[in-house]
């Protein structure tokens, strides 16, 4: 298992890191703990667990996305995924002398007044407190 690091002093890059860390931190040590006691888990497995941590423990009622693409990605690949049933489907991409440029509107976001936690809470409601 290869681990690398990257570390920025830009702020843009901090905010970047900031707002993943936790996601990629609980799978990676899903990864880690998978790999040390040889834990029967698919990688989708370990992208829930995750999730289940961050709502559970955290407190924070996330979606899946972030942990799925963490533990679900594939090198050159984009993923179709369903949240509703987490059926997903791998699309080949070439981004050969693509731009990518990533943006900062320096607002400050947090979780509970993300738009997600909002519907998140209204769904419970609705449902008696399943999701």
């Amino acid at each position: 298992m290869t681990v690398s690091i990257c570390t920025s002093s830009s702020n843009l890059a901090n905010a970047i890191a900031a707002e993943y860390k936790l996601d990629f931190i609980e799978v990676l040590t899903g990864f880690i703990l998978k790999e040390l006691f040889g834990f029967a888990a698919t990688n989708q497995d370990l992208a829930l667990i995750g999730q289940f941590s961050e709502n559970q423990y955290n407190g924070v009622n996330c979606g899946i996305m972030d942990q799925f693409a963490i533990a679900m990605g594939k090198k050159e690949n984009a993923i179709f995924l369903d949240t509703a049933d987490l059926s997903y489907e791998y699309a080949p991409i070439v981004l050969e002398n693509a731009k990518i440029v990533i943006t900062s509107s320096n607002k400050l976001r947090t979780y509970t007044s993300a738009r997600y936690y909002t519907d998140a809470q209204i769904l419970k409601t609705i449902t008696g407190g399943k999701l």
